[in-house]
């Protein structure tokens, strides 16, 4: 280990400022305060939004899969705030460090698998009132080998996404704690990362499949709606509303991942 990651280590493990890093620049330490900000205004809202769908009886029906979708953000605003109200400058200690870095390299993958858990449930229920053969409020209908079915479905969109990251954030514990020298905040940084690149690069490979494939299936939404548009629009289980939102997303998480 290098003297500069010895350094940095020490710095990190006793939850300290850097004194090398005490000047900085006014300007940075603003963006920093923004950034957290917007965070915590992400982080308000989302739970506002989650809390109003679980007590409004005026909210429509939300699909399992959305309120996956609205958590994952949460959990994504949390983790990019644990350091708020500390100064630009200051290294935290390892624990926090540690748990920090490994969140970061978690949330992509985590939101990116929920976005996509979100679109597929949203296809799946548009293509089934397009072709009229099962119940447009769910996966299946009442049916007892159709509600396993629909059982099934729900438990892969709802645990997909979280047992990907937590394999996500459980490799990037590993990473961490086998070389402590890895886990830094760097100067004028915003959040703890990993010098490590192996996370970095994981986590952005696998947003950018994701994406890709949210995607494509947005496309065949928009094929299916175009083909079958008047039954699609009268129904009131399947809101066009809802589904232009979710095709949206899709766009602007591709424009996001580039």
């Amino acid at each position: 280990m290098t003297d500069a990651a010895s350094n940095r280590t020490d710095l990190i493990g006793s939850g300290s400022v850097d004194e090398n890093n005490n000047t900085a620049p006014s300007a940075s330490s603003a963006l920093f305060i923004l950034f957290v900000v917007f965070q915590l205004i992400g982080l308000v809202g989302s739970i506002l939004i989650l809390f109003t769908a679980c007590i409004s009886k005026i909210v429509r029906k939300r699909y399992w899969s959305w309120f996956s979708f609205v958590f994952s953000w949460i959990v994504s605003c949390v983790s990019y705030s644990l350091l708020a109200g500390a100064p630009i400058n200051w290294q935290p200690e390892y624990p926090l460090c540690l748990t920090q870095a490994a969140l970061i390299y978690t949330v992509p993958t985590l939101t990116a698998f929920s976005s996509l858990a979100l679109v597929i449930q949203v296809l799946v229920n548009v293509r089934a009132l397009a072709e009229n053969r099962i119940n447009p409020t769910a996966i299946t209908s009442n049916n007892g080998g159709n509600m396993s079915l629909h059982r099934l479905w729900t438990f892969l969109l709802l645990a997909i996404p979280y047992l990907s990251g937590a394999g996500m954030f459980a490799m990037s514990l590993v990473i961490g704690l086998r070389d402590r020298g890895t886990v830094r905040r760097e100067p004028g940084g915003f959040y703890c990362n990993m010098e490590n690149p192996i996370p970095g690069k994981l986590s952005a490979a696998l947003v950018a499949v994701i994406m890709l494939i949210c995607v494509s299936l947005g496309i065949t939404i928009c094929v299916i709606l175009r083909k079958n548009w008047n039954a699609v629009r009268s129904d009131v289980q399947v809101p066009f509303a809802t589904v232009t939102r979710v095709l949206c997303f899709s766009a602007f998480s591709v424009v996001a991942t580039v």
